[in-house]
């Protein structure tokens, strides 16, 4: 079995109390929020960049394993979302009324607030970027030229970005060509990451931490709030300068001072199921409760609560009904 790098599950497990803290939020035009929206999904893009390697299998066996790893997943998200939300609705009123062929029609599709797992629009994106950037390596062997591709494919991104056009939404393909960006920087950083080990592993590095973190949120608040899902990124020299120095730092943070941890490291392995299933508390919350979530404080609060509940629940979900995230084999996480 190949070995895990502890701190990338860290990181993964790191970018998920983001997500779900950037979900919290009652009010959604919020500074704290417009900050995680500049990169959280960019961290996402970024981590899965940061596990590639160029692989020698054929096109047809890499489509076969992203199909098991990603796109089974998201089916089964959403087919079991759907249900969870259907109930709830039944019993507590929870949820607009979605019908079935809808529900069918969006997940299909692949946008749309009515994916009955909104949040899962992200697998889709993976797995579209994950097919291009595997395209684009078994084309060209040399480096250069896969990134001299990748800044083609970005910029064509960003100009379709400007558009009216919508024929890329689907699977969140328009998205996907920005994020590419991303997936390649992680994959840069991970082939020449025993080089710069030493600069970016020590205590010394947190003073860039402590620089990059504020400068980022700095030229984010000049950008304004983006969205990758929405395929909205105003000034795109902004964007890349603010996400990226808040992703390194969580990089470094993650590297330095979650050596030894335990929680973000586990929840990193069982993102999949915090991804799809966060929802199911955030929203009581959000309904009965949103007085809580317009205080910064409780909402940091509740969005911690949130993190560490899900842990025990996701902990059985591998364990004993992984269908539930897109597997049918166990997986004790310990």
């Amino acid at each position: 079995m190949k070995k895990r790098i502890e701190w990338i599950d860290s990181l993964r497990g790191f970018a998920m109390f983001f997500v779900i803290f950037g979900h919290a939020f009652y009010i959604r035009n919020n500074f704290i929020r417009n900050y995680i929206y500049s990169f959280h999904m960019p961290l996402f893009f970024f981590i899965s960049g940061l596990t590639y390697k160029r692989k020698d299998i054929s096109y047809l066996d890499y489509l076969k394993k992203k199909i098991k790893n990603l796109l089974l997943p998201y089916l089964c998200l959403n087919i079991f979302v759907f249900i969870f939300k259907i109930v709830l609705n039944l019993l507590f009123g929870l949820y607009s009324s979605t019908s079935l062929m809808s529900a069918i029609e969006f997940t299909i599709k692949g946008y749309s607030n009515l994916i009955p797992c909104i949040q899962s629009w992200f697998i889709l994106s993976l797995f579209i970027i994950d097919i291009i950037f595997f395209t684009l390596t078994k084309v060209f062997k040399k480096d250069y030229m896969v990134t001299i591709f990748v800044i083609i494919i970005f910029i064509l991104g960003i100009l379709y970005s400007r558009t009216n056009y919508t024929f890329l939404q689907y699977w969140h393909i328009d998205t996907s060509l920005v994020g590419l960006i991303f997936y390649y920087f992680g994959y840069i950083l991970m082939k020449y990451y025993e080089k710069i080990k030493s600069l970016i592993s020590n205590y010394k590095s947190l003073i860039f931490v402590i620089i990059a973190i504020p400068l980022g949120y700095y030229i984010q608040s000049i950008n304004g709030r983006i969205s990758m899902n929405a395929n909205r990124y105003n000034n795109i020299i902004e964007f890349l300068g603010s996400s990226m120095l808040t992703i390194l730092s969580l990089v470094i943070i993650c590297i330095v001072l979650l050596k030894k941890d335990i929680l973000f490291n586990k929840v990193g392995r069982m993102s999949m199921f915090y991804l799809g299933y966060h929802g199911f508390i955030i929203t009581p919350m959000k309904t009965f409760a949103p007085d809580i979530l317009t205080n910064h404080y409780l909402t940091f609060l509740m969005s911690l609560g949130t993190f560490l509940v899900l842990f025990p629940i996701a902990k059985l979900a591998y364990k004993y009904v992984p269908i539930t995230i897109g597997k049918f084999k166990g997986e004790d996480i310990t």
